[in-house]
């Protein structure tokens, strides 16, 4: 195969391919998948063990006689492309759940996890809530530039800058972007605020404490559809504006203008971009977004924030598994069955895991020379992956996967992403190659080759291990495929999008009829915070790019303002207390001062701290301290 799809084909090309009525020849789907038949895919297509190809059989045989020795000290790791797929996803926890482990790691954190974590301590239930960046008068966009990456996992259409480009023009409202650098767009955006990385949850806070002081709140809604409001006045009364804006390196003028625009708009929205939660504050960023939300009566409305249902309903599903009884890793609570990415270096550095199930590649941040250590000395590593990366090299077991070209797909959990109630069926884009098969038939095998024991002690209890072995003994897509058959009548398997009406922007069901506040939630994240020192040996503040999805540069970048006196292209080595990397330079006006930014290149891994945030086991790759060298 020829070709090499150079975009996340999760992330840009499913939704466009679907509201496009399956058509390739559409310009948005053109646009989004890139073909460069000059590079050559290394395609994986059969099981490999040190160099030595296997039949499907033996490789199960071989790795299953394996796992059988390990105990509950197995890691599962699923990467985008396979959590972004309802058959693959289902199959991979009903694994994991079988086995007995806990570790089962994705990129949940690294995008909508947080808000799923607010949303069930505010709301009740873990639902992504929507922004409605199409009805909204005001629009404030935090975090990397949707532009150059994407608009997030819950608004999966990539047209929004359009949308808001349309309605400054025809409609008049207001645009406002905060983040380290300039975004490419900002010709199109009234007010562009320069925030320090890292910092941007107090900026957020310090919008909700100037809203409160002065009076620019929705009394009426506070008090008919919110509760813990009187609570939380007193636990933030040390975090003045004027506190938040030196933490973010702006004026208090500037996050008050926008508090009062904000409140004064009839509806208005906080949209948040990747990046935004790589920090060591990530809760409570989750809690501020809402928490403003609830008091300018912007939550659960259209023109705000709004829960959307898809094309399936999960809310009793959702609501019958909250993560207080979930297992935890690292005091971290499970969020629907899975556990943060951030913190499976550590869990390999404790030796809590001796093995390792790997389904794709792992994010930037963590292709280090110390992760690769920690990876080399399992006891197993098995890696399932349609191409050859560096994990296959070190890999005991390499299994080839299909590509998600390569696979039928019947999207449920990510539907409500469609600005309407829809569910869709895809096609096969391409022919699967040789012995290749879909993650989910690889676990399905392995499943059945091993049938693990539900017998041992296990924190996910033995009910739930029992239905989970059901469902990972027999194929996830006739599952899914079952139920729809159950709640939907003449659905067929055809390439579709199954369209069922205009979303409800109004819809409102939070848990007591009332969002929480959450004040026990917010003083457990206030007695957590973290602002480091100054330090003048480490003037800058780093940021490192959002570690997916994104092509890996060829080179080690970063960009940083013409005031510090580099050349473009100049070598500079740039450090932390973590470790040192030699950079090329590229200079730009847009970025602040005091920020350097990274490019999407694994040589960076070494600058992070290792850390995550807690409450939500995020990375925290914006805000770390780092300084400039000469070569």
């Amino acid at each position: 195969m020829n070709s090499k799809y150079t975009m996340d084909w999760i992330l840009y090309c499913r939704i466009l391919e679907m509201i496009n009525d399956s058509n390739p020849n559409h310009p948005d789907y053109q646009a989004h998948v890139q073909v460069n038949d000059d590079t050559e895919l290394e395609r994986i297509l059969s099981p490999i063990k040190q160099g030595q190809v296997y039949s499907w059989s033996d490789a199960c045989k071989g790795i299953t006689e394996d796992l059988k020795t390990t105990d509950q000290s197995v890691g599962l790791y699923i990467g985008s492309e396979i959590s972004r797929s309802s058959i693959d996803l289902l199959q991979s926890i009903a694994f994991g759940i079988s086995y007995g482990t806990k570790y089962i790691f994705s990129d949940q954190d690294l995008h909508q996890g947080p808000l799923l974590r607010t949303t069930e301590k505010m709301c009740g239930y873990p639902i992504p809530l929507l922004s409605d960046l199409t009805r909204t008068h005001y629009a404030l966009i935090v975090g990397e530039d949707p532009e150059e990456l994407h608009w997030g996992t819950n608004q999966m259409d990539q047209r929004y800058t359009e949308y808001l480009r349309h309605s400054r023009t025809k409609k008049k409202i207001k645009v406002v972007s905060a983040h380290s650098k300039a975004y490419s767009w900002n010709s199109d955006i009234d007010l562009h605020i320069s925030v320090r990385p890292g910092t941007e949850p107090f900026f957020l806070l310090g919008i909700f404490k100037v809203s409160i002081e002065r009076g620019w709140v929705d009394t009426q809604y506070i008090r008919d559809y919110t509760e813990g409001f009187s609570e939380i006045i007193g636990l933030l009364e040390s975090w003045s504006v004027a506190r938040c804006a030196q933490i973010c390196g702006v004026e208090p003028s500037e996050i008050s203008g926008v508090g009062l625009k904000f409140s004064r708009a009839a509806m208005a929205l906080v949209h948040l971009n990747p990046g935004f939660f790589l920090n060591h504050h990530a809760a409570l960023g989750g809690w501020a977004w809402m928490a403003l939300h609830m008091i300018s009566a912007n939550a659960l409305r259209p023109g705000g924030i709004y829960e959307n249902p898809g094309g399936f309903d999960f809310h009793p599903l959702l609501s019958s598994i909250p993560s207080q009884k979930a297992p935890r890793v690292e005091n971290i609570q499970h969020q629907l069955m899975q556990t943060s990415v951030g913190m499976l270096q550590k869990t390999l550095e404790q030796k809590k895991v001796t093995s390792l199930i790997i389904a794709g590649d792992l994010p930037i941040h963590l292709q280090s020379p110390e992760m690769k250590n920690l990876l080399h000395s399992l006891e197993l590593l098995v890696v399932a992956s349609h191409r050859k990366t560096w994990l296959t090299e070190i890999a005991d077991w390499v299994l080839p996967m299909a590509h998600p070209l390569e696979k039928s797909e019947r999207i449920i959990h990510n539907s409500n992403t469609l600005p309407y109630k829809a569910l869709p069926y895809l096609n096969p884009r391409l022919e699967l190659p040789k012995d290749a098969k879909r993650w989910s038939d690889i676990l399905l095998h392995l499943h059945k080759e091993w049938k693990p024991s539900i017998l041992g002690s296990s924190e996910w209890g033995s009910h739930l291990r029992l239905i989970s072995r059901v469902i990972a003994d027999s194929s996830a897509e006739s599952k899914i495929e079952q139920c729809i058959n159950l709640l939907k009548e003449n659905i067929q398997q055809e390439e579709k999008l199954w369209f069922e009406g205009e979303s409800d922007r109004a819809l409102w069901r939070p848990k007591g009829q009332k969002i929480n506040f959450a004040p026990e939630y917010l003083k457990l994240l206030l007695d957590n915070i973290y602002i480091p020192d100054e330090d003048d040996n480490f003037p800058f503040f780093l940021q490192i790019s959002f570690p997916i999805p994104r092509a890996i540069e060829s080179q080690p970048q970063i960009i940083i303002h013409p005031t510090h006196n580099k050349k473009e292209n100049q070598s500079v080595r740039i450090s932390t207390k973590y470790g040192e990397v030699l950079s090329q330079v590229r200079v730009s006006e847009s970025v602040r001062k005091d920020t350097v930014i990274t490019n999407a290149h694994p040589a960076f891994s070494v600058l992070a701290s290792g850390k995550y945030a807690p409450f939500t086991g995020t990375p925290v790759l914006w805000g770390e301290r780092c300084r400039l060298l000469p070569t």
